[in-house]
């Protein structure tokens, strides 16, 4: 098998693979903005620069290193390379291309929701300069209403293109657009169109700074006070891996769990948006005993027995407990709840 060594570690991989990619399974760390795992790769924003080392075949393969970095994210891995991602060159890059994003974006830390899982926010204290060189004016630009459930906040944007190319390449809508050229460019929609595909929530997850902000969780809270527990999606037969971040017994959002094998790297709108009945005011969520023993007195006078399904749980339920109410009364009446149905299945 293959290997290659990068900062250091020597690890096997198979042909095909990026370095990016076999630096992730070895869990070395490797900056990147622009990259994700189910798009297509642009290398645009050249944040994973690295220094290559290879063998020569024309020198009697003497490891020689490339002429100037390669982005690791499009860089096939090769046998016998040699990779610095912590080398010089590398960290001058990097601190580079932090400078010229920093220098125009906005100090909203404070305020922007995205604070404290923000790519922008962590690289900056991990590899930026800790100056600035260029006085230059900040970007400018209002924010925009681009979805029922996105807002775009353009001056933040660092051009990563993630949103744009999950519209043309997964959900087909294309709906994002770049318009403008050089330092002019910016992220939009079409006229007249908004996100609003069934998928549209998830250009909020890959967006790496706060550009695409989720109206519903705006100001609800900041992300450094939630926890997650990860769960089942019960609303979709998918079985969708999700996270469930809360804080004070108050769920605040729904985000997904990465499962190749179900729901890859998303969730649709109505898993993230789907669970505002848990803290609906007329849910019981307390037991009463007087009741219990009410409900209990009621059964023993019987002669049939009736029960109502939650159409939430998974069918294997359904049918366990159809199983067990059957083995007790073969005519026991089963019936189900309400199910809302918006749209198309």
């Amino acid at each position: 098998m293959p290997t290659i060594t990068i900062d250091g570690k020597l690890m096997e991989f198979e042909q095909g693979q990026s370095i990016l990619d076999v630096a992730t399974e070895n869990e070395i760390e490797i900056p990147q903005y622009c990259y994700h795992p189910s798009l297509s790769v642009v290398a645009s924003c050249r944040i994973c620069l690295a220094e290559v080392w290879g063998p020569n075949p024309r020198n009697n393969n003497k490891l020689e290193p490339m002429p100037k970095l390669l982005p690791t994210c499009q860089t096939p891995a090769g046998d016998g390379q040699v990779v610095y991602t912590t080398s010089p060159k590398a960290t001058a890059n990097q601190k580079s291309v932090m400078e010229l994003l920093l220098n125009h974006h906005p100090i909203d830390c404070p305020t922007c929701d995205q604070a404290g899982e923000c790519s922008l926010q962590d690289y900056a204290y991990e590899y930026g300069r800790g100056e600035r060189r260029c006085d230059t004016e900040k970007i400018t630009q209002s924010k925009k209403d681009v979805g029922d459930n996105i807002m775009l906040y353009g001056d933040r944007c660092i051009m990563c293109t993630r949103c744009v190319r999950f519209a043309e390449e997964v959900t087909g809508t294309a709906e994002l657009y770049i318009s403008g050229r050089g330092v002019k460019e910016e992220i939009d929609v079409f006229p007249g169109m908004g996100i609003n595909n069934e998928l549209s929530g998830n250009v909020i997850d890959l967006c790496p700074v706060g550009a695409l902000l989720d109206k519903d969780f705006m100001f609800q809270q900041r992300v450094w006070l939630l926890k997650t527990t990860p769960s089942i999606d019960p609303l979709t037969s998918s079985g969708d891996n999700i996270n469930i971040e809360h804080n004070n017994n108050k769920v605040y959002r729904v985000k997904p769990r990465t499962n190749l094998d179900i729901n890859q790297y998303w969730i649709t709108d109505e898993v993230r948006y789907g669970w505002k009945f848990i803290h609906d005011e007329f849910r019981v969520v307390t037991s009463d005993d007087d009741t219990e023993l009410h409900a209990a007195d009621i059964l023993q006078k019987a002669t049939r027995i009736a029960i109502l399904v939650s159409p939430m749980i998974t069918c294997e339920d359904a049918w366990l407990l159809g199983q067990l109410i059957r083995s007790i009364d073969a005519n026991a009446i089963i019936g189900i709840g309400p199910i809302p149905i918006v749209g198309e299945d």
